[in-house]
């Protein structure tokens, strides 16, 4: 995060960029669990990940070794940020959209091709290349990362491939 002459567009350096990666995700979890709430956290970077692409190109680009290498990689970081202080149970919302585009897609998650295995992660070596895999992946490096936070797969209306806000259809 060291100060670029624009700063650091990565999430990792949302705080003042002088300090180092996470800090404000970790600053967040650590005020609000003062507060005494919950803290949750969205990830919703692989649409960027993705190269700004929605429905099936975006569940497309999964078959990308290097993409799904550089995503995981970022979401153990995450993970590791989120477990600095493991006093604090928060939530983690996994890719909203992403679980209802794979849906739009395929029924069987199982048969969307996924480059797990190309990412290298040791978690999820047996895992399977599949969107099934992918999901279990990030499970898998959670657990290991970050034991004190919860998961939670986004029940996202796109599976219906219907556009909630435009349907008029009562």
């Amino acid at each position: 995060c060291a100060n670029a002459a624009g700063g650091c567009a990565w999430w990792g350096c949302w705080q003042w960029d002088q300090e180092p990666p996470g800090r404000f995700v970790a600053g967040f979890l650590a005020d609000a669990a003062a507060a005494g709430a919950v803290p949750m956290i969205t990830i919703y970077i692989w649409y960027s990940v993705a190269g700004y692409v929605e429905g099936g190109p975006e569940v497309a680009a999964l078959q990308d070794g290097a993409r799904v290498s550089d995503y995981l990689a970022d979401f153990r970081f995450l993970c590791q940020v989120m477990a600095e202080d493991p006093a604090i149970t928060a939530l983690l919302h996994l890719e909203p959209d992403l679980w209802g585009y794979g849906h739009q897609v395929s029924d069987d998650p199982t048969q969307i091709p996924v480059a797990l295995a190309a990412a290298g992660e040791p978690e999820c070596a047996a895992l399977g290349d599949s969107f099934a895999g992918f999901a279990a992946c990030l499970r898998a490096i959670a657990r290991a990362e970050a034991p004190n936070v919860l998961l939670g797969y986004h029940a996202s209306a796109w599976g219906a491939g219907i556009d909630a806000i435009d349907n008029t259809d009562p």
